[in-house]
């Protein structure tokens, strides 16, 4: 009968223990899924606040050269060049900007950029439209950023991409402010409209 009693008694610890295994699991997963999650959000805020300053200097800087980026920087013919001198622009004047408007680059209007490269790719600005044509006479026109291999998960890229233009954007690829396309790598081209430019 004694024997009985303690075979029942560890019958029951041993679903006691189950149960609550199954729980410690569960518990487990919702927090790691939560936790997650949070990581996701505090990554897609850093770069949403990232491209609002690197959009904030592009337009300080043009406002202190008193002209667009595209009219100063200095003369190249390979292919993106001004492009990627106009971003240079930004932290340095070294190979960037014309001679006549060095004096007025009150500078570096963003910093790391190192850090930047190693995230995003060697940025470019480009300056087209609001839909990302070439700017025409009379047009508004505006600085785009251009970032060719952001590394950043797929839950990053959408909750930018809804921070900027909401949550029921169709085409991300081709519509927007925060445009991107999967690069199937793990990382994503990224087009960025900024602020319009000076004249």
């Amino acid at each position: 009968m004694m024997a009985s009693f303690y075979k029942q008694r560890g019958a029951m610890f041993g679903l006691d223990a189950r149960v609550s295994l199954i729980i410690f699991t569960v518990l487990t997963l919702v927090s790691g899924y939560t936790g997650l999650k949070a990581y996701s959000q505090i990554k897609a805020q850093s770069f949403v606040t990232e491209l609002r300053n690197i959009s904030k200097a592009t337009s300080q800087l043009e406002r202190d050269l008193q002209q667009q980026l595209y009219d100063v920087v200095q003369a190249c013919g390979a292919a993106n060049c001004r492009q990627m001198k106009s971003f240079g622009a930004l932290y340095t004047t070294d190979g960037t900007i014309q001679s006549g408007y060095t004096s007025r680059w009150h500078g570096p209007y963003i910093t790391h950029a190192d850090s930047i490269e190693a995230k995003y790719g060697i940025g470019r600005i480009y300056q087209y439209n609001e839909s990302f044509v070439a700017c025409t006479d009379g047009s508004a026109c505006y600085s785009w950023l251009y970032l060719p291999t952001v590394k950043a998960s797929s839950t990053v890229i959408d909750s930018t991409n809804e921070a900027f233009d909401g949550p029921a954007e169709g085409s991300p690829a081709t519509s927007g402010v925060f445009r991107y396309t999967d690069n199937g790598n793990g990382t994503f081209l990224v087009n960025f409209r900024m602020g319009r430019t000076i004249n």
